[in-house]
């Protein structure tokens, strides 16, 4: 297996496949034929001669000398702007007739070699997040709520255009978030897309902030592709096909009033004390005088 990535021939080189000969012994000259037969895949994989890659032929011809061990069968790679995954040709080696001695496969090199063409197109998006955390009062300065949507991949050299979905996912549970009461969608399923240079594009929503304690609430946003777009996937390789929205509660629940005590004042009931001794009266009488 030989593994080459599309954009090789950004610099306008060959791609070159070995061809070995593992006896370089022989004492004089001895020239033979070797035919490398390009086979076209027949699978959704297949890549294609002329599209994908350029062989100057089905079938290409060679000649050892005895003092050579390796000679390079050599193909041009072409760099195209369509996402399509990974693609494959092979490669088979037979021999030219009248070659006596000389046999192909075995002792540690092969009739046949599979070249698989890495696809530099290839497109993949997903939330950036997990989860989402937003805070019910965000929306006092009328500001809209954005989850980003990111593409994985700007490398593109035209521009290529194709649909992303999102769709709003109500939850089932206790605390699942309502649309149009907790939030504003604008309808359970939007659709964006995506040109070449874009590598990120925001999904919005509008917060509503009402009075009522709840408590968090969330909801959930898939992706998904419009019809028609090929190479490229959703979710993988650091991002999300699903993303999870909580909403914080800012609303705190009412408490009862504070309780009214409705005993009534204590009253003092006991009588001024009053003084029951007489006051005291001196009984001795005025001196008389006798002389």
């Amino acid at each position: 297996f030989y593994t080459v990535f599309e954009a090789f021939n950004a610099t306008g080189e060959l791609i070159e496949v070995p061809i070995i000969k593992n006896n370089n012994s022989l004492h004089s000259d001895i020239t033979f034929m070797v035919i490398v037969l390009l086979i076209a895949g027949s699978s959704s994989n297949a890549a294609t001669d002329g599209t994908d890659y350029f062989s100057g032929g089905n079938v290409s011809s060679f000649s050892f000398r005895r003092d050579q061990q390796r000679i390079n069968y050599q193909f041009e790679l072409l760099d195209d702007d369509t996402p399509e995954g990974e693609e494959v040709f092979q490669l088979e080696l037979s021999l030219g007739s009248g070659t006596p001695g000389v046999s192909v496969g075995g002792g540690g090199v092969y009739s046949r070699a599979t070249v698989v063409i890495i696809d530099d197109d290839a497109i993949t998006i997903g939330f950036e997040q997990e989860f989402y955390t937003v805070f019910e009062a965000f929306n006092a300065t009328g500001e809209l709520i954005e989850v980003p949507i990111i593409k994985n991949n700007n490398s593109l050299h035209s521009d290529i255009t194709f649909i992303v979905i999102v769709s709003v996912i109500a939850g089932s549970s206790s605390n699942a978030a309502t649309d149009g009461t907790d939030y504003f969608s604008g309808g359970n399923v939007s659709s964006f897309s995506f040109r070449r240079d874009q590598q990120r594009i925001n999904y919005q929503f509008e917060l509503f902030d009402d009075d009522t304690p709840e408590g968090e609430e969330e909801f959930q946003l898939e992706l998904s592709l419009g019809s028609g777009t090929s190479g490229v996937s959703v979710g993988g390789g650091g991002v999300y096909s699903r993303a999870t929205v909580v909403i914080i509660d800012d609303d705190e629940p009412t408490l009862p009033p504070s309780p009214t005590s409705t005993q009534p004042s204590p009253t003092t009931t006991q009588p001024s004390p009053t003084s029951t001794q007489p006051s005291p009266t001196t009984t001795q009488p005025s001196p008389t005088s006798t002389q």
